[in-house]
């Protein structure tokens, strides 16, 4: 992204409804995790920062990020945030250094997906976990996800055997924004046959801020609630994939 683009993204993640949604939906997933609140945390592809600063306000105090771009790294120094850049598939931290990575919408900018998943298991302490959220259904391409620069969406089938090739087992998967995937569909096919020129994320955010205020609880009160009691939803554009790296022999 241009880095007007991550200035913006740093300026509406907090309050947008998606973003909320999401913040939320990793909480959850957490939980399920149970990871204590003294775990040592990993975001890779951390961006502007947001999902830290989630992170130090629910109680994780050791929690630090990564990103290949300089700008969403000097974002997240900005704010205080304990953040590093760099390039490459492999990531700079020696073995076992974490207890939980989190991944949100990142696989799918990767074009070596395997390699960076490999990295994950390499850097995890036994019976760590990982949680990713990918964008869903390869059949919903688009040019909005040529546009963000994506190399692909997936299955859960492709995702469960990304990170089992890894090492990592899968212990949990769930569609995510089952609110949206029926007006995510009108809206691609509409914005499809209408532009030649997709806009990026943070231009449909400008269009939609406006509206948070109210489409937070419309659409995700219910889904999050569904997803709190039962742990996974029917459908949706996004997929949420927990995994596990083998406790250590006795």
């Amino acid at each position: 992204m241009h880095k007007e683009e991550y200035q913006h993204m740093h300026d509406v993640e907090a309050d947008h409804f998606w973003f909320r949604a999401k913040a939320q939906f990793l909480k959850i997933a957490m939980t399920r995790c149970r990871i204590p609140l003294r775990a040592r945390i990993l975001d890779v592809g951390c961006g502007t920062g947001q999902t830290l600063k989630n992170l130090h306000t629910w109680g994780y105090a050791h929690a630090q990020g990564i990103d290949t771009s300089i700008d969403a790294a000097q974002w997240c120094r900005t704010d205080g945030l304990r953040t590093q850049e760099y390039q490459g598939d492999a990531l700079p931290f020696p073995p076992e250094s974490f207890d939980l990575i989190i991944c949100l919408d990142v696989l799918e900018h990767v074009s070596h997906d395997h390699a960076l998943v490999s990295e994950f298991a390499r850097v995890l302490a036994p019976d760590g976990a990982c949680i990713a959220m990918v964008p869903a259904h390869p059949r919903l391409w688009s040019y909005h996800d040529e546009a963000m620069g994506h190399y692909r969406r997936y299955t859960r089938t492709q995702m469960r055997a990304l990170f089992q090739q890894a090492g990592l087992h899968t212990s949990a998967t769930s569609p995510l924004h089952t609110a949206l995937f029926l007006p995510f569909l009108i809206f691609r096919a509409l914005k499809s046959h209408l532009s030649s020129h997709p806009q990026s994320d943070t231009t449909s955010l400008r269009f939609l801020a406006p509206l948070n205020a109210l489409l937070f609880p419309l659409l995700y009160l219910p889904e999050l609630i569904w997803f709190r009691l039962f742990g996974k939803l029917p459908f949706g554009n996004s997929l949420l994939l927990i995994a596990r790296k083998e406790k250590r022999p006795q």
